[in-house]
């Protein structure tokens, strides 16, 4: 269910304008079933001093459990499959946009990266997750939550995608 590295990249690469986002805390936005909590332990030390632990179960998807990145994109797949008609191609999009909680793609101009956007964020939004830290390719002053910054500023011109350094003032990508 989740998207190889290389086809995320070049769908990134095919249009002019590279764009980037996050779902803010995916993991956390997921319950887990009462019944699957049994293997979710962990324990805590309520007295280090008398060696006494607690033992919990978590509630919610943990981050660096094997399964984790399977339970979001399943997640996804369901929330994105069932939208509205009218978002469809957005969500179906978004649906081969992400890796894990990373969303990662393309437009052709800066109107349908606003229209892209607007829309992502609300469809994401109908499943309570966050869709945040959008960022897109500088050779416009509309992209870029960041670009309130100071335009001297070198780090505002490089960021990460899935691993790879992406200048977005050169837009290019290196290791």
């Amino acid at each position: 269910m989740i998207e190889l590295l290389p086809a995320i990249l070049l769908r990134f690469r095919r249009k002019e304008i590279g764009v980037t986002a996050d779902i803010r805390k995916a993991l956390q936005m997921i319950e887990v079933r009462e019944a699957d909590r049994e293997f979710l332990w962990f324990l805590w030390w309520e007295n280090p001093m008398q060696q006494s632990i607690r033992v919990y179960r978590h509630k919610r998807v943990v981050f660096g459990v094997n399964c984790s990145p399977f339970l979001l994109a399943a997640v996804l797949e369901l929330h994105l499959k069932s939208v509205a008609a009218d978002h469809a191609e957005i969500a179906e999009k978004l649906l081969k946009s992400f890796y894990v909680d990373n969303c990662v793609t393309s437009v052709n101009t800066y109107y349908e990266y606003e229209q892209f956007k607007g829309q992502a964020v609300e469809i994401m939004s109908e499943a309570k997750m966050e869709l945040r830290n959008w960022e897109c390719l500088l050779q416009s002053e509309v992209c870029d939550e960041r670009n309130a910054a100071s335009d001297t500023d070198h780090e505002q011109f490089v960021t990460k995608v899935l691993g790879l350094v992406w200048n977005k003032m050169e837009d290019s990508l290196s290791c």
